[in-house]
């Protein structure tokens, strides 16, 4: 519960101050990954990956050549959004669950060194972001495991609030997203869905299915979760009756002195010879003898 309660928090806060320089740090963190989820999309597309940019106004860009095929574009300009998503949802959920935190920090630290240092200027905010971050993930993956899962909580969740405020992008301002890149992009390659749609429509439903993907990508990881959670928490819980409350060497204890355990009353009862318990008379209990 202290972990569910700690994502709720940090949520909370970082809605409260989205918009500062509080969070700027870890905005820029985001940005970066953003564009290195960008660059892994197109080597895994066949492209070359030529460098990374980000600026403190939030944005970024990735400059890629030899991106040859339609699908291979698609891949690689989905991938920022989406890949954004999937990474908050793994760092959140290695958290949530308590397993794998400390080589799952080191895992996404290693990553975020190895793109910063060979696709990023030297002494550039992208390649100072990614190696002081890396760097920081780093000693805390090796430092602790309790510090680890919290610290995959708090990135976990604030990648996961970025991607569901990207969400926001796509209607304020369609024409500087990815969305609309990869709408210009159809639109030149494709005589058909240039003669279906405006650009301002093909835009919308590009914005639209990946935001029921990063949704349903959240959702995947945050579900196990929640089962779990109920079914430890929630779940009615069988009544144990007082019998099986009592362990066997108890009862054979009590054999031994001559007793018996009454689940009824709770108490240890004398037993006679026989077996029976022994009744003691109450004081204002008599008899007449006739």
């Amino acid at each position: 519960m202290p972990r569910i309660f700690f994502v709720l928090f940090i949520g909370l806060f970082a809605t409260l101050v989205w918009n500062t320089i509080i969070l700027l740090p870890f905005k820029l963190l985001m940005v970066l990954t953003h564009e290195i989820c960008h660059g892994i999309a197109a080597l895994l597309g066949g492209a070359h990956l030529e460098q990374i940019h980000i600026n403190l106004s939030e944005s970024g860009e990735t400059l890629i050549s030899q991106l040859n095929s339609d699908s291979a574009l698609l891949l690689t300009v989905s991938a920022g959004y989406l890949g954004s998503a999937f990474t908050g949802g793994v760092l959140i959920q290695r958290g949530l669950v308590a397993s794998g935190e400390r080589i799952t920090l080191i895992i996404f630290a290693t990553i975020l060194a190895y793109f910063s240092y060979l696709f990023c200027d030297p002494g550039s905010l992208a390649y100072i972001v990614g190696l002081t971050s890396s760097l920081a993930m780093f000693v805390i993956g090796f430092a602790h495991t309790i510090t680890s899962r919290y610290a995959l909580l708090l990135l976990g969740t604030l990648f996961a609030w970025y991607s569901l405020f990207d969400l926001l992008d796509f209607t304020l301002e369609n024409q500087q997203t990815d969305a609309a890149i990869l709408a210009t992009q159809m639109l030149s390659n494709n005589w058909q869905i240039a003669s279906s749609y405006s650009h301002e429509e093909l835009t919308l439903y590009i914005s639209m299915i990946w935001s029921g993907i990063i949704i349903a990508t959240l959702t995947i990881f945050f579900y196990p979760f929640l089962r779990t959670l109920q079914a430890r928490y929630l779940a009615p819980k069988e009544e144990v009756s007082k019998q099986e409350m009592i362990p066997k060497e108890i009862d054979e204890w009590l054999l031994s002195k001559k007793l018996q355990w009454d689940g009824e009353k709770i108490e240890a009862l004398e037993i006679d010879a026989l077996g029976s318990e022994a009744k003691t008379p109450d004081k204002g209990d008599s008899k007449n003898n006739l």
